[in-house]
């Protein structure tokens, strides 16, 4: 099962970044991140303008249980506790992490390749917010879709970013658990 689940969602990962390419070539130019106007792209809503669930109504025992563990990940980051972080991952070779273009095969490789090294960066807090857009699942796996927004102090001011991501959970002992993360900020 995890076997094919992994091809599936790198089919996924692959069919995202086609349908990204054909509408570069078409012309469509997305800009930076703080082009936020809207009529760029037919239908565009900046990012953090997007109805969080939350927003939209009250949310169902699934949406709960993966927005708290995507919170508890959220609050991770922003203490910049690999700890925290680790405690909502499935910490094994089957986890996977695409992030803007970048890859991450397996736990140990994403704690120290991504994870560390990104902590390493900042000396200060690091603001990380994450809202819940969409979930779906059954039985031991799920989905959440989300935006999510990053903020740090660097020496010449503050940088940040905003984007979105997919996270693949699956039951780990009866509890949800990240399985797979696929983030991508807006250019």
């Amino acid at each position: 099962m995890s076997k094919l689940f992994l091809r599936l969602a790198i089919l996924s990962a692959f069919l995202l970044f086609m349908a990204s390419a054909s509408a570069e070539e078409a012309g469509h130019e997305r800009g930076d991140t703080d082009a936020n106007t809207a009529g760029e792209l037919p239908g565009f809503v900046p990012i953090w303008e997007i109805p969080s669930l939350a927003e939209l109504g009250e949310l169902s025992p699934l949406a709960k249980a993966l927005n708290a563990v995507l919170q508890a990940y959220a609050a991770g980051m922003a203490a910049r506790d690999i700890e925290a972080v680790s405690r909502q991952f499935v910490n094994t070779d089957n986890f996977v992490a695409f992030e803007s273009g970048y890859q991450n095969f397996g736990w140990d490789d994403y704690r120290a390749s991504h994870l560390e090294a990104e902590f390493r960066q900042f000396d200060a807090p690091i603001r990380f917010e994450i809202r819940l857009l969409q979930v779906s699942g059954s039985g031991e796996m799920a989905y959440a879709a989300y935006a999510y927004r990053a903020r740090a102090q660097m020496p010449g001011g503050e940088v940040g970013l905003d984007g979105l991501g997919t996270a693949v959970l699956s039951r780990v002992a009866g509890d949800w658990r990240i399985l797979h993360l696929h983030t991508s900020m807006r250019r």
